[in-house]
């Protein structure tokens, strides 16, 4: 597999509850504070509480200006500038709040809960501000308390990642996916790609296997690409890599236009000029693709697309006829280029009825019509009768995937 297989992107994770509330009327002692410094920082809350983000921060930043401050004073402002900046997406400022409040002796005064949800939310906020050391020692703070959940887990695996503790990334991401799946959550994508960066190395099935994971729960075209890309990277035959292509088109994963190109000459290949035209035309539709950069391989396809589409029904009604199994494939791949699941469907299974030499092509066949027609449950029965060399069963084992995921009615993730 190549090494590039897995993305090395971490997305920014939202903060938790606790934190946007760490300005409740619990979060300071106004009889400790000075007179003016409660004053700014009631209205901070105040305003906090309103969603005012813009009046919390300038209330904060009204008590931080007062130069009659004192220590216990400091504490309480930067643990509302903590939670200010952090709502304002201001992780830096928030990091460094957290560290600055977290620091003091005062810290010690707070609640266990009140600890727990301070370095959970610092964990999260370090992260966010690559502030890797710092996400490491909250991390291990709320280890200690019993307070790591997945997402700190996560948080924790990215920040040793990025240390170059490979040992140790690997340790919480594992973790990480355990957490979720004993409370029945989706696991953290983010845990999933530090495994498969990391076992990507030394095991490209276990990587594989974690790109896939997070297919199940995203159906991310980029990671549904980089699937279909890692099984093309061995050498296919035509019809084998145009379930692939057709794959692609499906969970909107065609990135650039040569893969409409592609897609339309892998069709063309196989005499399906109805399908070949419609890549095309898709691919220009999309602002991928040009007229002029297929050239007169579009001109060709658009000419032999309103030939067959002339003698569709009478290839058909010989195919119904025909005690070859061959004839009903090839009007099944035809009907498939048109749109016509259903209609695909029941001359696959007029192929495999008569018999095929093929059978492989048959149930890919028959296993994508009955997934666009919604039939998942049947389509992975279906697929799982393929076999054949390592592209064959890669697509297939895709396409089931597909269905899969089609069955828990997972959204794109763009």
């Amino acid at each position: 597999m190549k090494k590039n297989f897995v993305r090395a992107l971490f997305v920014a994770a939202l903060m938790s509850t606790a934190a946007m509330t760490a300005a409740s009327t619990s979060a300071f002692a106004a009889d400790h504070l000075s007179k003016d410094v409660a004053t700014d920082l009631k209205a901070a809350q105040d305003a906090l509480q309103a969603k005012d983000t813009a009046t919390a921060m300038a209330q904060v930043k009204a008590a931080q200006a007062l130069t009659d401050r004192t220590p216990y004073d400091d504490f309480t402002i930067n643990r509302f500038l903590s939670a200010v900046s952090a709502t304002t997406q201001d992780y830096t400022t928030s990091a460094n709040a957290f560290d600055a409040f977290i620091g003091t002796p005062f810290f010690a005064g707070l609640t266990p809960e009140e600890q727990k949800a301070a370095y959970h939310d610092a964990t999260v906020v370090s992260q966010n501000a690559q502030h890797w050391p710092k996400v490491i020692e909250y991390g291990q703070k709320l280890e200690a308390i019993k307070g790591l959940d997945d997402l700190t887990m996560t948080m924790m695996a990215i920040a040793y990642y990025q240390q170059k503790d490979n040992a140790n990334a690997e340790k919480y991401a594992q973790m990480a996916l355990d957490a979720a799946k004993a409370e029945g959550k989706s696991p953290q994508p983010n845990a999933q790609i530090i495994l498969g960066n990391i076992q990507g190395k030394t095991n490209p099935d276990a990587a594989r296997k974690s790109v896939e994971a997070i297919v199940l729960n995203t159906n991310d075209p980029s990671d549904w690409s980089r699937l279909i890309d890692d099984a093309l990277s061995q050498k296919a035959n035509s019809i084998d890599a145009l379930y692939l292509y057709r794959l692609r088109n499906q969970v909107s994963a065609m990135q650039k236009g040569d893969d409409y190109v592609i897609w339309g000459e892998l069709a063309t290949q196989q005499k399906l000029d109805k399908e070949a035209l419609a890549a095309y035309d898709k691919g220009i539709s999309s602002g991928k693709l040009t007229s002029g950069q297929v050239g007169k391989a579009y001109a060709t396809a658009r000419n032999n697309a309103a030939q067959d589409a002339g003698v569709l029904s009478a290839a058909a009604s010989a195919a119904s006829k025909s005690k070859r199994g061959e004839d009903a494939l090839r009007v099944g791949e035809d009907y498939w280029g048109y749109g016509r699941y259903a209609d695909a469907e029941t001359m696959a299974r007029a192929a495999l009825a008569k018999g095929v030499k093929d059978t492989g092509e048959a149930n890919m066949l028959l296993g994508a019509s009955l997934v666009a027609q919604g039939k998942t449950a049947e389509a992975q029965t279906t697929f799982a009768k393929v076999s054949g060399n390592a592209v064959r069963s890669r697509a297939a084992h895709l396409w089931s995937l597909y269905a899969q995921v089609k069955a828990k009615g997972t959204s794109a993730s763009q």
